[in-house]
């Protein structure tokens, strides 16, 4: 019902819903929809993306939580994080999608880092459910903190927002729960 009246309003209108919600864009640039978590491959991907007109790449750095044979210490997702911004420039817009995989200390210390290689935004660097640590996060950093467009079983995505914990969330339209219904 909700969405039918909200095309009510809009063809009343003549404008689209998301115009009617306050959206401010009418397109948004394209990021690479690939994320590797070799350095090689990220550092050559990034590079190679740079050129056909993609204006930005996520990565996800090579200690990512499933990569459960290779935990290398934090330092090295920061020098990942270099290189790629090394072998890109500083035309391409990064972010980082680090998938809950560190503790507080280690986020801290990877934020202030691509926080310094300007990277975009900094994706999931602790447990979806960190509220207090991502408030602290947020006190200490100034690179933007988002939340994933999935959690692990399903979790509240928009709390962290809501409590001021992230600074906004990112979506993708096309994902789905297991049951089927939207996520």
């Amino acid at each position: 019902m909700d969405v039918a009246l909200w095309d009510i309003a809009g063809k009343v209108a003549g404008l689209p819903i998301h115009r009617l919600l306050g959206s401010y864009r009418a397109a948004c640039p394209p990021i690479s929809p690939r994320a590797t978590t070799t350095p090689r491959s990220n550092t050559r991907g990034g590079a190679l993306l740079a050129e056909p007109g993609w204006r930005g790449y996520k990565l996800h750095p090579p200690r990512a939580p499933w990569v459960l044979d290779s935990r290398e210490p934090v330092e090295e997702d920061i020098r990942h994080c270099a290189a790629v911004r090394e072998a890109v420039g500083d035309s391409m817009s990064l972010m980082l999608d680090s998938s809950w995989g560190y503790t507080y200390p280690e986020a801290i210390s990877v934020g202030r880092a691509i926080q310094d290689l300007d990277f975009l935004w900094y994706e999931d660097p602790l447990a979806v459910d960190d509220i207090y640590g991502y408030k602290e996060l947020k006190r200490h950093l100034h690179i933007p903190i988002l939340a994933t467009e999935m959690t692990l079983g399903g979790g509240p995505r928009a709390a962290g927002v809501d409590r001021r914990a992230r600074d906004g969330l990112r979506c993708a339209a096309t994902w789905r729960s297991r049951a089927g219904s939207p996520a």
